[in-house]
């Protein structure tokens, strides 16, 4: 019966809830589908609690839910919709195919953000479950050569560069990017393309030696980023010293990705859970890091800035009487011995006419 406002609250609890045990809703998850007249922040939360309530028995029904917002105008939404299938198949291994199948429909309706936030997915699931690399091959060219996004252009260069030996086309997708390297504005693809282009090298010398050497040099004489001129520099040192090291070094081992360290559980959430029915819930942040320091603290760190300035106001003369009744400064016990090693210059030395 509540407001927007209300729904938003009570949906941020649910969400901390299902993070810690999803089973206490699995039951209800329709009760989480987004109706059309939610506004966006009620929606989002919606998608968050439905990505955690999926298990084997309705995950089907979920990814199909989910896949209905990424036609929404809101692109941002649609961007989350992706991001909540793709982590369902992170999540389960049993919606693993269900999933990569629901992604690889996505880039049929040919809209450039969404096909984007899908290769972005792609490559977290190719990284679990690496044996759908060859359902994913066909569209990796395919999405490239219109893509703008960078993070999407990264995502597609790192699976050619690790999968590179079951793409017969790889080479050539890369010395295209190769040959616009100047054109590129995002030094985290030109990172990418480094490394993947390298990678590729040993897999298929003879089709990239030719533009992994024009790719070093170029790389190496840009002076726009330092991490892609010191990542070019220790490629083409490490070619200069031994070849097979080189290969040892670039193709090291990778085992398979079991989970993410974004869906483990964290410190910061658990403090955020022993504040439940407060604002760090809303937030999703611990309170220490949105409320200020209480009264108190606030006046012993201005007596102590007035002190450091020897000023004081006639507040702070109060506060500090106060405090001087809660909290009595223990009394100076003067010292037994007149020796110089005992004292800490408190209390005066006797003279010697004082003494005689």
């Amino acid at each position: 019966g509540g407001g927007p406002e209300s729904a938003f609250v009570t949906l941020c609890h649910i969400d901390l809830l299902v993070s810690r045990c999803s089973d206490v809703f699995a039951d209800e998850y329709k009760h989480f589908f987004a109706k059309y007249n939610d506004p966006s922040a009620v929606k989002t939360v919606k998608l968050d609690i439905l990505m955690q309530l999926a298990n084997e028995r309705n995950c089907e029904e979920i990814v199909a839910e989910l896949g209905e917002y990424v036609s929404d105008v809101d692109a941002m939404l649609a961007r989350r919709a992706i991001r909540s299938i793709g982590k369902i198949g992170t999540r389960l291994t049993a919606a693993a195919d269900l999933v990569m199948d629901a992604l690889l429909r996505l880039l049929d309706l040919d809209i450039d953000y969404v096909a984007s936030e899908t290769m972005v997915m792609m490559k977290d699931l190719l990284r679990r479950y690496s044996h759908r690399v060859k359902d994913v091959i066909p569209a990796m060219s395919r999405c490239l050569r219109s893509m703008d996004d960078p993070e999407a252009k990264v995502a597609i260069i790192w699976m050619i560069g690790e999968y590179g030996a079951q793409i017969e086309e790889a080479p050539y997708i890369l010395e295209a990017l190769v040959d616009k390297y100047a054109d590129e504005n995002s030094h985290a693809v030109r990172m990418q393309l480094l490394t993947s282009t390298m990678k590729l090298f040993f897999q298929t010398p003879a089709e990239c030696q030719s533009m992994l050497g024009r790719l070093l040099e170029a790389a190496i004489a840009d002076a726009s980023n330092v991490d892609v001129h010191d990542r070019a520099l220790l490629f083409y040192r490490l070619l200069a010293m031994d070849v097979n090291e080189a290969k040892r070094v670039v193709l090291s081992e990778v085992g398979t990705v079991n989970s993410f360290a974004e869906e483990e559980e964290s410190e910061v959430k658990d403090r955020i859970f022993e504040e439940f029915n407060s604002l760090s819930v809303i937030y999703g942040q611990p309170s220490e890091r949105f409320i200020v320091q209480d009264a108190g603290s606030a006046v012993k760190e201005k007596r102590s800035m007035s002190a450091a300035e020897g000023v004081t106001s006639e507040g702070d003369d109060e506060d500090s009487e106060e405090e001087e009744e809660k909290e009595p400064r223990p009394a100076f016990v003067p010292p037994t011995s007149t020796s110089l090693l005992d004292l800490d210059g408190t209390a005066p030395v006797a003279t010697a006419a004082e003494s005689g």
